[in-house]
Formats: structure tokens, sequence, C-alpha cells
């Protein structure tokens, strides 16, 4: 909005075929035939979400009410609900790709979270997480943003250590180069915290939660195929290649996009293995090429988006929002609402900012 950025809708927003695994079969067929069952299990899911979240952006506002299902791994969870053995499979797959990880992993609070956030309103979830993009790609925020800032950017510099000295603080790059300044915003993932010498350490909380990270670690795919096949969308259980297959962009050749649990299931860089992954749901296919980047192997993220594992909402995120002397804590891994994404950045940029504008002007 602050920019007037052109926004587009996902093709399988509006999609006129499923694919789905039931009991291990695979199943064609409508909207019709696919959401209602779903939508069950998600209901039961989500079925605390208001009574222990009603206020999305104070995730913590009932403090120790709050820690007997932060504690509930989602797997967990679901296998305690009243639910069909094939509905349990599709609420683990999208918990799991939820957490970008396997639903055993994630905390079932963090979760519910992601309702709160969306008016406790599922087909408003599904609107906020998949269903919009920016028409020229996300770059395109970036630029901006860059360029409202007046910022200088530096480019190739690796920040190493980070050292405060009475009224200092003073940062070494990988590269020797030094820099001083009155405060430090700190934006980086959570996974590669462990990666910078601090002087002072950090606290102890914000030491093993950046040791133990967040969970988001799979795969994300995009494929061009050719011709035009219906408007998909396909689903199948979180053990996949891709629990989550769909198209994406609807041109002379189609896009796809699908979304896989852990790069342990597949090799997203072999052509052949992403085509296999891909005859799952939609034997028709013919691969044109495929692209993906694996985050998990890139030094500056360590994983994909955010999403905390059992213990850690409640034992860890105001902690790790917490300054320390000069230093400052912002990012998408620890923002308030939307963490893992985009505007929970920006929502903890915002705080942060306002918080070292406060302390400069004393």
């Amino acid at each position: 909005m602050r920019y007037d950025l052109p926004i587009v809708k996902v093709a399988s927003a509006e999609a006129d075929h499923f694919v789905w695994y039931e009991n291990g079969k695979r199943k064609i067929g409508s909207a019709k035939d696919y959401w209602p069952s779903v939508y069950e299990a998600y209901d039961k899911f989500y079925a605390p979400a208001f009574e222990y979240l009603p206020l999305p952006y104070d995730p913590l506002h009932f403090g120790e009410k709050l820690k007997e299902l932060d504690k509930i791994s989602s797997a967990d969870a679901i296998e305690a609900l009243d639910l069909t053995p094939y509905q349990k499979e599709a609420v683990h797959s999208f918990a799991g790709i939820n957490a970008h990880s396997n639903s055993k992993n994630c905390s079932y609070l963090d979760q519910l979270r992601w309702l709160s956030l969306s008016a406790f309103n599922k087909d408003f979830l599904w609107a906020n997480i998949s269903t919009y993009s920016f028409k020229h790609g996300t770059k395109d925020l970036i630029d901006h943003m860059q360029a409202d800032s007046k910022a200088q950017l530096k480019k190739g510099s690796a920040v190493v250590k980070v050292e405060q000295q009475k009224d200092l603080v003073i940062i070494t790059t990988n590269r020797k180069e030094i820099f001083r300044a009155r405060a430090v915003i700190m934006a980086l993932p959570l996974n590669v915290w462990p990666d910078i010498e601090f002087k002072p350490g950090l606290s102890s909380i914000k030491q093993a939660a950046s040791k133990e990270g967040h969970t988001g670690s799979g795969v994300k795919t995009y494929m061009r195929i050719k011709g035009r096949l219906p408007i998909t969308f396909c689903n199948g259980p979180q053990e996949m290649p891709y629990n989550f297959l769909f198209t994406g962009y609807d041109d002379e050749d189609q896009i796809l996009i699908g979304f896989g649990g852990s790069p342990e299931n597949l090799d997203v860089n072999d052509d052949e293995e992403v085509e296999k992954a891909v005859h799952q749901y939609l034997p028709e296919a013919q691969l044109l090429e495929s692209f993906s980047y694996d985050w998990n192997l890139d030094p500056y993220s360590k994983g994909t988006w955010c999403t905390y594992p059992p213990g850690m909402l409640t034992g860890a995120l105001k902690e790790l929002q917490r300054p320390e002397g000069r230093v400052y804590f912002a990012g998408s891994d620890i923002a308030d609402g939307w963490r893992g994404f985009i505007d929970g950045a920006i929502e903890s940029g915002a705080q942060t900012a306002q918080l070292v504008s406060e302390k400069l002007k004393t």
C-alpha cells in the first residue's frame, strides 16, 4: 500500500481440478470433493485458537496458560483429535508445510497463531498465505524500500564480530572492515546468530534458542510445464517430495509451484527427480525446466521461513526481542505477528527503529 505496488492472484485460487491422496490412493475431483473433509479437520485442529490467542499481535497475553499448548508438537495435537486417518494425514500435511518441516517439529501453539492472525477464518488464512503475490516480484518491494530508506547498502561483507565498548558498538566484517556506531540493529535470521561473535556474549536464552533454530528447512520449486493443463491444486501426505503442488501462473506454458517438507525427500536440482515428483499428482505433465534454491545451504539464512519448535514461543520470544546494551534485534524471525513473513519483518523493524530512535535522543 505504501508504494502502490500491483499484486496478482495466484492461478490456483480459481482451481477447478483437485488431486489428493486419501489412504494411499490418488483421488481426482472438484473443490466440493476435496475441501469439506479437510476443512472439518482444520476446524478441530484450530479449535483452541480464539481461547488462547484472541489478540493476534500479543501472542503471549495469557502467559502461563499458553505453555501447555506450546510444549505440545503439532503432530501430538493432531493424533489426539477425533479425526479419520485421512483427515489426520491432511492436517499433518498442512501443519508440516506451515512449518516447512514435519508436523512433529513445530509447536501447536505457534500453528494456532496463523489462524488468529487471519481473524479466525480459514478462507482468510489461505488468502493471506498463498493467494496473492507481487506482480513484478518481491524484488519490486525491496527496491522501493531501499530507495525510500536512503540508507547506504553495503554488499559482500558479512559481519563476524559485534563488540560493545562504552558508548559505541564496533562491527568487524569478514573482510576485516571496522564500523563504529552508537547503536546496531541486527535483523539476521535466527539460525545464523551463532555464527557471530558477540562481546559481551548474548544471554543464555538467546544463545540456546538460536542454536536450536527454527523449523523452516523444506523445499520450494517453480516448474514450467509444456502446454496448458487444468488449473490445479494438489495435496498429499507430508512425507511426499511435494505435499503441496499447485498452478501458480497460467500462461502459454504453465508455472507450477511445489512445496515439500524436507530436501531429503527430493533433489530439487535434478529435473528428472522433480518431474517424477510432479507425476505423482499429474502424470500427464511435461517438465520444461525448474528452478529452486536451497536456503538451508545458504550460510546467511540456514533455513527457510520461521516457525518455532515446541517451547520457543513462550520460552524465548520476548528475550529474543530484548535489546542488549546498544545492540538491538529485529527481523521476521522474532516478530509478534506474521513471524516468518515480510509483514513480520516490517512490524519488527518499525518497533525496533522506534526504540533506537528514542535511545539516541537521550
